[in-house]
């Protein structure tokens, strides 16, 4: 459903596909905040959600995705800390990208624990503090 220009609120009723496992509504005209809800997905492997107007803080709700694989939130307008928890329970991701959103705090620790992250982008927040050396530790 990318490119659609669809509007409005994302729907709490997302939730009820619940064997959903790629949800891609990008580039449309979406707004709001990304539904708690959205949590309730337990099967999906990828979601974007980029290049839209979402507002407000990333949904703690996100962890509860054990088998998300890629999470782009990018070119948003989403403000807030990134959710200490992503890196202690999304164990299976391999993409995360947050560039050009309003993000604040800094870039968890936890985010070390993520082996199988490939590629990581954060970059076009102007308040997000700089990346700690010590957020990525090489593996064996």
């Amino acid at each position: 459903m990318s490119s659609n220009k669809l509007t409005g609120d994302l729907s709490k009723e997302v939730s009820s596909l619940q064997n959903l496992r790629e949800l891609s509504l990008e580039d449309n005209r979406f707004g709001g905040s990304i539904p708690e809800e959205i949590g309730n997905l337990s099967k999906l492997q990828q979601l974007s959600l980029r290049r839209n107007s979402f507002v407000g803080g990333i949904p703690s709700s996100l962890v509860s995705l054990k088998e998300l694989q890629v999470l782009d939130l990018s070119e948003n307008s989403l403000s807030m800390e990134i959710p200490d928890e992503i890196g202690d329970h999304l164990t299976n991701l391999t993409t995360l990208v947050l560039s050009d959103n309003k993000l604040t705090g800094g870039i968890p620790s936890s985010l070390q624990k993520l082996s199988k992250l490939e590629t990581i982008q954060f970059d076009k927040n102007c308040s997000l503090e700089k990346f700690h050396h010590g957020c990525l530790i090489s593996r064996p």
